[in-house]
């Protein structure tokens, strides 16, 4: 499972109102590939991260659209 995965997994999670479920998917997300993509951040769909988001760092408030590299 790479980061960008379990990113939307919190982030389906926060939508649905399971903040705190969101935000320790998010925690370990940022333990286990080193990366901080928050559950808030929007990210469009078929969005790619390269070697699967890790090391990745986003602002919370980040906005990517769809089908981007």
């Amino acid at each position: 499972m790479d980061a960008y995965r379990l990113y939307k997994i919190s982030r389906k999670l926060y939508l649905k109102g399971f903040r705190r479920l969101a935000n320790l998917i998010t925690k370990f997300n940022n333990v286990l590939h080193n990366s901080y993509i928050p559950h808030t951040a929007d990210i469009g769909e078929n969005t790619k991260f390269a070697y699967g988001g890790i090391g990745v760092v986003l602002h919370k408030n980040w906005f990517i659209t769809k089908r981007c590299t």
